[in-house]
């Protein structure tokens, strides 16, 4: 097995599953895409189902280092959350409905189970909220899994939510709910993070943040 060709047709395979789903995409499309025979894809994978699991794991293990990296570099965890909802939001511009529903229908206990399981993101959701309050930065009072619960939900409505987008900019939605969101969970502590971090972002709201 060449290693190069290998690597090549998962990256490849991966980028077009993002723009177009997994069901619609043949392996002859991807081939045609990536300008190799499909003999040369068979000689790397058995089947469409053995392709699509190795991009997955490899679109994973690409989150998992830019997620460490986000981590080390935010300072706190809501810093860090904060960051989360704007990778989300710029990954979810550029990701076909048809992938996350084709993953949804096709592999639903490898999504459940995985870092892309909404059960499994909540988890990780609690944890971080839980390590803001302490830090001061998130009101202790409101409920950890609910306010899991809504960052979920904040960040899929992104792309899976019945906006009218002929009315409404995609820039202008993510400005709100991040406003919404955040300023709503956030102490006076938590604020000055969140002005800090978003100030570019929200900057037709800045002037009324600092009061």
């Amino acid at each position: 097995m060449n290693t190069a060709n290998r690597e090549k047709i998962i990256i490849g395979a991966a980028d077009i599953f993002l723009r177009e789903g997994l069901k619609g995409v043949s392996m002859d499309k991807i081939a045609s895409f990536l300008s190799v025979s499909k003999r040369t894809i068979y000689m790397c994978f058995n089947d469409k189902e053995d392709l699509v699991l190795a991009s997955l794991r490899y679109l994973r293990d690409q989150k998992k280092k830019e997620r460490k990296m986000m981590r080390e570099n935010a300072g706190c965890a809501f810093a860090f959350l904060l960051s989360l909802f704007r990778m989300v939001a710029d990954d979810l511009k550029s990701v076909s409905p048809n992938f996350l529903s084709d993953i949804s229908v096709m592999f639903p206990d490898l999504v459940e189970n995985s870092e892309l399981g909404k059960t499994r993101q909540i988890e990780v959701f609690c944890g971080l909220i839980e390590e803001a309050k302490e830090d001061g930065h998130i009101v202790k009072s409101f409920s950890t899994e609910i306010l899991a619960e809504l960052l979920y939900n904040s960040m899929m409505s992104m792309k899976m939510g019945d906006y009218n987008y002929a009315r409404i900019s995609y820039v202008e939605l993510f400005q709100t709910l991040v406003c919404v969101y955040f300023r709503g969970v956030a102490t006076e502590e938590g604020l000055k993070v969140f002005r800090e971090l978003f100030k570019d972002e929200v900057s037709d709201y800045y002037n009324e943040y600092k009061k």
